[in-house]
């Protein structure tokens, strides 16, 4: 028996800055620790044009066959999949990571081997939803990341996921190293963008330091205010000496961002849209088990629970951010419980259990797919047997 051949696809890989390239790897690597006899390749888009077609990463067999999802580049890719006859594909769907093209959907339609899709979002407000459905309809198996992308699959295609997965912490904290916290240390860690509603804690943090609060606030993630409006809009705003921009961390591995975030007196990451096991900096706090501030769920998610594992803020207002912040900093109790709860969300959210559904899900693919190729109902590729 040969080693059976799975395929990762994502629209993007490092070094590209993108969190579901970060989510492929760390899920391929568990994958290889905990199935080292299996076959791993992952397939994504080059950064560059003139970039090498053939890499790896950490370790990792990646094959880049295009730069960007045109025409040309999709066609490319779906031969070379054809050429690879891999035993089952995975993709992640994000839409915005295929530039909103159907990408994902003609990989899918090429396969001559099971397909399983992760829905990473469910994006219904934009046009290009049409193919997300396409999709879902192409596919084995649906994964979905949270409750309200199920919830919006479901709706949208009549199909509910068979699994409600995570994205699970992409920076871990090192084992052995013991990193005290920074009292009235605000942080707020990745991307920015105006999904984090940053003007509402700042005008938050404002008042507290009117009403004789020592804060200061580090803000953790890509941050170019000389090629990004926003940012730049934000460098004026927030241009006072108890602000940081930390700028970005291209190894996500960095002790130094490691130890940024091991610093931190309280995590505020105010969601425009809701917090969501989905969101990787906030699986990231849970990680560090730091005292987490966040917005209200946008979708049930039983797991996530007010005064446990996070304090939920109702309003988008300063007023009540700044209430949030300041019951958490002047509170040791309520502190070291939201702190105990992080931890132990953590463990339940982890890289590895998130991998042992998913192993579960691919065996009884490919176990389906031998049973199939045996009574001569599917293509003769689909067979395990050399």
């Amino acid at each position: 028996m040969r080693k059976p051949k799975l395929l990762m696809v994502s629209g993007s890989g490092p070094p590209i800055i993108c969190g579901i390239g970060d989510y492929t790897a760390n899920l391929l690597h568990t994958f290889r620790y905990l199935r080292p006899d299996w076959e791993w390749t992952w397939l994504c888009r080059r950064s560059r044009w003139f970039n090498s077609p053939i890499s790896s990463y950490r370790g990792l067999r990646m094959i880049r066959p295009t730069h960007t999802w045109n025409s040309f580049g999709i066609e490319l890719t779906t031969a070379i999949i054809r050429l690879l006859k891999p035993d089952l594909i995975h993709i992640q769907d994000q839409i915005h990571s295929y530039f909103e093209t159907d990408a994902a959907v003609q990989i899918a339609k090429a396969a001559k081997c099971p397909v399983v899709v992760t829905l990473h979002e469910f994006h219904n407000e934009l046009p290009s939803v049409k193919h997300t459905i396409q999709l879902v309809k192409a596919a084995n198996i649906i994964i979905s990341n949270d409750a309200r992308t199920s919830d919006r699959c479901q709706e949208y295609t009549g199909r509910v996921p068979d699994l409600q997965g995570w994205s699970p912490a992409n920076v871990l904290p090192e084992p052995e190293t013991v990193v005290k916290p920074i009292p009235g240390l605000v942080t707020t860690f990745g991307l920015i963008t105006p999904i984090k509603q940053l003007p509402i804690v700042f005008e938050a943090l404002q008042i507290l330091r009117q009403q004789g609060l020592n804060l200061h606030w580090r803000i953790i993630g890509p941050f170019h205010p000389e090629t990004d409006s926003y940012h730049s809009e934000l460098a004026q705003r927030f241009n006072v000496s108890w602000v940081e921009f930390t700028g970005e961390f291209k190894d996500i591995h960095d002790k130094t961002l490691r130890t940024l975030l091991a610093e931190t007196d309280v995590m505020v990451l105010p969601f425009a849209d809701g917090a969501s096991p989905r969101r990787t900096s906030l699986q990231t706090a849970w990680a560090f088990g730091l005292p987490v501030i966040t917005t209200l769920l946008s979708a049930k998610e039983p797991e996530i629970q007010n005064g446990i594992n996070c304090l939920l803020v109702e309003e988008s207002t300063p007023q009540a951010w700044g209430a949030a912040i300041k019951s958490v900093l002047q509170n040791r109790q309520f502190r070291n419980q939201l702190s105990i709860g992080s931890h132990s969300l953590a463990k339940h959210f982890s890289w590895e259990r998130l991998a042992h559904l998913h192993l579960e899900i691919f065996q009884n693919l490919l176990n389906e797919s031998v049973i199939r190729c045996n009574k001569s109902e599917k293509p003769s590729n689909w067979t395990l047997s050399s």
